[in-house]
């Protein structure tokens, strides 16, 4: 799920945060290790990891991102759109701006 950063509130305090690439850091719970967020440096957005949600039934699926790594036997199929992260111009922009 993304959401704006600027609406993103954390309830129990602030998340513990890590560098994971060159363009990204990512959030975890300090006391349990759970993987709370991603965000891209350069942007106004995180990807929260539903899963980590107090409710996540809440959350209403837009699409689904990164299908290539995704354990298809606990996918349940839908319509929504799909898209593979190696297929995403914007996404390999980003790296290959670092890595040259």
């Amino acid at each position: 799920m993304e959401i704006d950063l600027d609406k993103l509130v954390w309830t129990k305090g602030a998340p513990s945060v890590y560098r994971s690439s060159k363009i990204a850091t990512r959030g975890f719970c300090a006391d349990c290790g759970t993987p709370l967020y991603f965000a891209y440096d350069d942007g106004g957005r995180v990807d929260l990891t539903v899963g980590a949600l107090d409710e996540p039934e809440l959350i209403i699926p837009r699409y689904h991102f990164a299908v290539e790594s995704r354990l298809d036997h606990w996918h349940r199929p839908d319509d929504l759109p799909e898209e593979r992260s190696d297929e995403n111009e914007a996404l390999i922009a980003r790296y290959r701006a670092v890595s040259d």
